[in-house]
């Protein structure tokens, strides 16, 4: 079964995460109370759901570089063998 191209697993949308000012100002607004309870509702939901995408996008990764890792020992293996 062919594994997604890492490109095509990643999505692009505006993050929390992807912008260092917007995650300071999130976070400065937290400690001066600046938020509702209704709004820390949603950013908790959206912040579990951004975690979530980036815990998805990693597996994809490590799934990448498990099969260029064996790729490599099944090469190694193969020039030990007719050397």
């Amino acid at each position: 079964m062919p594994i997604k191209p890492v490109n095509d697993a990643i999505i692009h949308a505006n993050r929390i995460s992807d912008s260092e000012s917007m995650s300071s100002k999130l976070i400065y607004q937290i400690r001066t109370g600046q938020l509702n309870p209704t709004e820390l509702d949603r950013l908790q939901v959206r912040c579990s759901a951004e975690l979530q995408q980036l815990r998805s996008e990693l597996d994809v990764l490590l799934t990448e570089l498990r099969i260029i890792a064996e790729g490599r020992a099944d090469r190694s293996v193969s020039r030990q063998l007719a050397a």
